[in-house]
This record gives C-alpha cells, sequence and structure tokens, in this order.
C-alpha cells in the first residue's frame, strides 16, 4: 500500500483494515488529498460496498494538522481499530472532543466518508448525541464537509473576523509553466504525486521552479544541491510546502494562467530600467535589496520563499496586515474615506477597504514608477478581495490593471490558510550595512578587472 496507488484490492483480499482521518481546516496538507485518494479507491477496488468493509475515512470539521483546531480534535482510533480486527465491529462513526482548560467543551461524531454529521434540529450544538451520521457528497475541493458546521466568526462591528496568524506559502507558481500549456488542473494522479514529492524529508523550500519541470528534473532538484549555503530544509522549512490547489498556476484569468502581452510603452520601459540598472550606486540596486520594499510585500500580495507568515488585525476603520517578511506594516482605512490626492504616490500605493457583504475589498491606486510590480508603471490599479470561507481559510484573490503594461487586466487567487505564530522581526531597513559591501565589492571587481596582468 501506499499513497500514489488506490489499488487495495490485494489489502482488502487478505483481511486487512485501516482507518484514515484527517482534519478538514488542516494547514498543510489539503484534505482533498484524502477525498480523492478515498475515491480513486472506491473506483480501482471494487466499489464502495467492498471499500468500506476494509478503509474508512474520518474527516474532522475544524481539525488543523493531525491535531489542534477549532474543531473537536482529540480522537481514539486505536479502539475503533482495535474493535474492528478484533472484535468484527466496523467504526459507523467516531467520537471526537475538544477541550478548553482542561474541561472537554464540544463533542461531535466523526463520521465514515462520504456521510457527514447532520444536527437533528433540538439540544446543544456541542453534544455529539445531538448529530447522526447522514450521506452526503463533500465536494473534494471544500474546505469544510457541510455548510452548517461552520459559521464566520464576526467582529463587534459585525464584519467578518480575519484575525489571525496565516501562510499563503506554495509551490503553485504564479505564471503557468510550459509543461502545463493548455491544462488549468492537474490531474487527481498529477497533484497526488507531486504533493507526495514535495512533502519527502530535506525539500528545499526555495526549490524554484520546480513545478514545471520534468519529473526527472524534479526529483534532482526537490533537495538542495548547493553545498556552499546553509542547509535550507532545516532553517527555512517551518511547515510542509504545499500546493495552493490543484491549478497550474495563480493565474486564472486568462484562462491561459499566463501575464497578458507587454504593450510597446512596457517594452521601452523595461529596457531603459535594465540599461541603469549595475552598481555604480546604491541607486542602482533594487528596491529589495535597499529594504525599501520587497517583491511579496505588495499589493498585491505574494507568496515569499521563505518567512511566509501574516498576522490580520481588525479595529473598527482600520485593517492591518503585519507581514514577517516586510520593510513596514500596511495599513488599510475601511471607514469610507477617499483615495488621497493624484500628486501623493507611494512605494506601496494608497489602499481603501470596502466592505461587500461578507467579503473585504481593497482598491489600490497612486503608485510610484519605480515600484514596478511585474514591470507595471504608476498607472498600476490593484482591486483585492479577502473572503474567509472556513475556520481555516481565507480566500484571497486580486486583480491588476494598467493600460500602461498590459493588453487587459489579469487575476489570481492565493488561499491564506491558519498557521502558528509568533512573528519574528526580519529587520530590513534602508541604508543596511549589506549596501556598503556589495558596493565596496563592485569597486574591488572593477579594480581586479583594470589590473595589469603583468604585474
Amino acid at each position: 500500500m501506499n499513497a500514489l496507488d488506490p489499488n487495495l484490492k490485494p489489502f482488502i483480499d487478505r483481511g486487512g483494515k485501516l482507518i484514515q482521518y484527517h482534519g478538514w481546516s488542516d494547514p498543510q496538507i489539503s484534505p482533498a488529498n484524502s477525498a480523492q485518494y478515498y475515491a480513486r479507491a472506491v473506483e480501482a477496488s471494487g466499489g464502495a460496498a467492498k471499500v468500506s468493509a476494509s478503509y474508512r475515512l474520518f474527516l474532522a470539521p475544524g481539525m488543523g494538522h493531525c491535531a489542534g483546531g477549532e474543531g473537536p480534535n482529540t480522537i481514539d482510533m486505536v479502539s475503533a481499530l482495535e474493535q474492528w480486527v478484533e472484535a468484527g465491529t466496523a467504526p459507523d462513526q467516531i467520537l471526537a472532543s475538544h477541550a478548553t482548560g482542561g474541561r472537554v467543551d464540544r463533542t461531535r461524531p466523526l463520521c465514515p466518508y462520504p456521510q457527514v454529521a447532520v444536527y437533528k434540529g433540538s439540544g446543544s450544538i456541542d453534544e455529539a448525541a445531538n448529530f447522526a451520521c447522514r450521506a452526503g457528497t463533500p465536494s473534494a475541493q471544500s474546505t469544510s464537509p457541510a455548510a452548517d458546521t461552520w459559521t464566520v466568526a464576526r467582529t463587534p462591528d459585525g464584519h467578518p473576523d480575519f484575525q489571525g496568524i496565516w501562510t499563503m506559502h506554495t509551490f503553485t507558481p504564479l505564471v503557468r509553466p510550459a509543461r502545463y500549456a493548455g491544462q488549468e488542473f492537474l490531474t487527481d494522479k498529477e497533484a497526488a504525486e507531486l504533493a507526495t514529492l514535495l512533502a519527502e524529508d530535506d525539500v528545499d523550500p526555495l526549490a524554484a521552479g520546480i513545478f514545471g519541470l520534468s519529473d526527472e528534473d524534479r526529483r534532482k532538484r526537490v533537495v538542495q544541491n548547493d553545498p556552499t549555503h546553509y542547509d535550507n530544509a532545516l532553517w527555512l522549512t517551518t511547515e510542509i510546502k504545499p500546493l495552493s490547489s490543484n491549478r497550474t498556476s495563480l493565474i486564472y484569468d486568462p484562462p491561459d494562467g499566463r501575464i497578458p502581452p507587454a504593450t510597446p510603452d512596457a517594452v521601452q520601459r523595461a529596457a531603459a530600467r535594465r540599461a541603469v540598472a549595475g552598481f555604480d550606486s546604491y541607486e542602482n540596486r533594487p528596491l529589495s535589496e535597499r529594504c525599501i520594499m520587497l517583491a511579496n510585500e505588495g499589493p498585491p500580495m505574494l507568496p515569499p520563499a521563505y518567512n511566509d507568515v501574516l498576522q490580520i488585525i481588525q479595529t473598527p476603520g482600520y485593517v492591518l496586515v503585519i507581514r514577517e517578511m516586510e520593510t513596514a506594516p500596511r495599513l488599510i482605512p475601511t471607514d469610507g474615506r477617499p483615495h488621497a490626492s493624484d500628486n501623493i504616490r507611494r512605494w506601496a500605493g494608497d489602499s481603501r477597504g470596502r466592505w461587500e457583504g461578507d467579503t473585504l475589498v481593497v482598491d489600490t491606486t497612486n503608485f510610484t514608477d519605480r515600484t514596478a510590480f511585474q514591470g507595471a508603471s504608476s498607472a498600476l490599479h490593484v482591486v483585492e478581495r479577502f473572503t474567509r470561507v472556513s475556520a481555516g481559510t481565507i480566500r484571497y484573490q486580486f486583480t491588476v490593471d494598467d493600460p500602461n503594461t498590459w493588453s487587459r487586466p489579469w487575476s489570481a487567487e492565493v488561499p491564506m490558510t491558519a498557521t502558528r505564530g509568533p512573528l519574528y522581526e526580519y529587520a530590513c531597513h534602508e541604508g543596511n550595512y549589506g549596501m556598503p559591501d556589495i558596493l565596496r565589492g563592485a569597486r574591488f571587481t572593477e579594480k581586479e578587472a583594470a589590473r595589469d596582468p603583468r604585474e
């Protein structure tokens, strides 16, 4: 048996018994993988009746990675398996509990997939006795097995509560690589194989571009090959870095998953920027190197290669986003004030938030011509949408538009998943000691190049 082969016939024929569980709010490995494996096992192993006689999957609402989370997360799977093996009693449900301060405050029956626990209509929703397992068909792409098992928490002023610590980390690339041209989604088999590879020990979280490589090159690149650098897997891995979904790119519009063609003006600007690049002065160096603005900070926000942790704080009239890897926190007014004057330009633009139902929409304009997100001009316009879709997930989407740069607007989506804190100070500031060293090294290189080889 393994996670890639859904054929359980040999295991079933030998009388094997298997119980699998997975938290619906797992921020590290998508529960969709488990649901998809179960569906493939049913198809490959003789049907649901035969499979359920040996293998049962239990999905736990609100539970995180193996444990923890807001939902019932203490489960005795071993006793259930012993009863199945030794007494022949198959688990039709398994009791899960949640405790606060050592006191159990919620219980819930976990049902064998695809059944779900349905409230009977009376009694406390925190008591398992008031739920029954019923047939259900939850989507494998969903983050919750039933809409009535989770409701969005709200702040005192009535808006959805986004507060907490989140991560956007993913190996899914912004732009669809050539390997998947014309293919919007990975097949279940492709997704499972890639997820398994990325979950192996010693995976390098900085293995950029691995998504679009051949299978052979993926295996070569997934582990760090540079012995001169510190151990990335040891020092930079906080959680398993997943795929954000089965999409082959974060960009979903245009449908080809690519950034639209550049305008002639954008091509000229890019050439001019390259012409002034170099080491003559600190002003020639990239903004990220000068610690003025990092590429992932946004808007729009993108997953950094590492240190991908952010915190959201809300007060009446404001939303504050603090990223661990950033140069400054982002304060978003939501009190209806207009944008600043067009004459006022900022590295990160001028953001204004508004509520459309339960979605926070953030409109940002007034960028400088040096911000240059993906080569954009000062006419860049960014619209972001934050929607809380489960206890452990915020759907983050953005659309960017700049008629001076692209032939049309384009959009991308990056799920934010709940993670552990705390955030640590990144301490990247303008004028840091690294800049003089970079320029000093350039001067030394120039001096060596001008040196008479006969000396």
